[in-house]
């Protein structure tokens, strides 16, 4: 059977969201046998020179992601709170001879689910993950303050203006400037599309059968300002909200 053939059937992950992770350092001591294959099996391809097959790079980053969610609880304010924030938090172990990125890190991993509890409209959720990323970050080293803008605009889309150009000004004083620097525009841009976005619900709660479906199409109406968005206007005064 070949390297990928074993691997296949050896390794299969699971990501209990139930269960109580307890933070531990980076050790092959709590891995399960197949996780311990996966590992070696990398190990000895790195030392062989050996291009790394996709799969077994996609299997690599399903274990990080499993160990991850095995010793941290990032699905609770509480949980996402109490992750240490150290130079040496420990993130998921790599194979031997594996040129270490970013993947495996508790930094990196907490921006990802960041982002997916913002497609699940969980904004408490994504702050805190974001938030924590950051302090794992800043403790670390100083990098581009690029790195650190994605917090500030997602400060900014979920309604916390003040704080986005606070942490903004925060992080050029604190970093390495960007060649992109984030501009104070983007800032009222995000924070434009939220306030859209919380005047639409309004409008699909009082007037659902003349305001548009989508907050793309609001604003769309909005920027061009149709006779449908002058009567929105008109109705919203009428029942004392200005937009």
């Amino acid at each position: 059977m070949s390297i990928l053939g074993a691997m296949k059937r050896l390794f299969t992950v699971a990501v209990d969201n139930s269960s109580h992770p307890t933070h531990s350092a980076q050790s092959a001591d709590d891995l399960s046998a197949s996780e311990k294959d996966l590992l070696a099996t990398i190990s000895r391809i790195n030392a062989s020179g050996q291009h790394l097959p996709s799969e077994l790079y996609q299997q690599l980053r399903d274990f990080q992601m499993a160990w991850l969610e095995r010793h941290y609880d990032f699905n609770t304010i509480n949980g996402i709170e109490a992750i240490p924030v150290s130079r040496n938090t420990p993130g998921a172990p790599s194979p031997d001879s594996f040129i270490k990125g970013h993947t495996g890190e508790v930094y990196y991993y907490l921006r990802y689910k960041a982002y997916k509890y913002e497609e699940v409209h969980k904004a408490d959720l994504a702050l805190a993950c974001m938030r924590k990323s950051i302090a794992l970050l800043k403790c670390r080293r100083c990098l581009d303050s690029g790195e650190y803008y994605p917090f500030v605009r997602m400060l900014a889309r979920h309604g916390y203006k003040e704080e986005a150009i606070a942490e903004k000004a925060s992080i050029e004083q604190f970093c390495i400037r960007s060649q992109n620097q984030l501009d104070d525009n983007m800032i009222e841009y995000e924070y434009q599309k939220w306030v859209d976005s919380c005047t639409l619900t309004w409008l699909r709660e009082h007037c659902p059968g003349i305001c548009p479906k989508t907050v793309t199409g609001y604003r769309r109406i909005k920027s061009q300002n149709t006779k449908n968005y002058q009567l929105l206007r008109r109705f919203a005064a009428e029942h004392g909200r200005k937009i």
